[in-house]
């Protein structure tokens, strides 16, 4: 059985939670909550350095594999250069627009 995604409910985009975030800030903000001191605060400060240090060599990782893959592609072209008939010989356009 194939189950089918509504894509019309995962609609929304970044705008909406841009939106959203600014909307939660301005309520805090109304019911007298300080962002800036819980956020600077040394406890808070800690969590964030904890949450970092253990996301950080995997997002590291993902990071070079991407860029290794993406060198690989890019060098590609490069590496056939002008030589690329030397590898198939017998696709060479002038045997085909000769008819042969």
């Amino acid at each position: 059985m194939i189950i089918k995604k509504n894509w019309k409910s995962s609609k929304g985009g970044i705008i909406s939670y841009i939106i959203i975030i600014l909307a939660v800030a301005i309520a805090l903000a109304y019911f007298g909550f300080d962002l800036r001191g819980i956020i600077e605060s040394p406890q808070v400060q800690e969590n964030i350095q904890y949450v970092w240090n253990a996301i950080k060599p995997p997002i590291l990782w993902i990071w070079a594999l991407i860029q290794a893959i993406w060198d690989k592609l890019v060098s590609i072209p490069q590496n056939f250069g002008d030589n690329f008939n030397d590898i198939a010989p017998e696709a060479r356009l002038e045997s085909f627009e000769a008819g042969q």
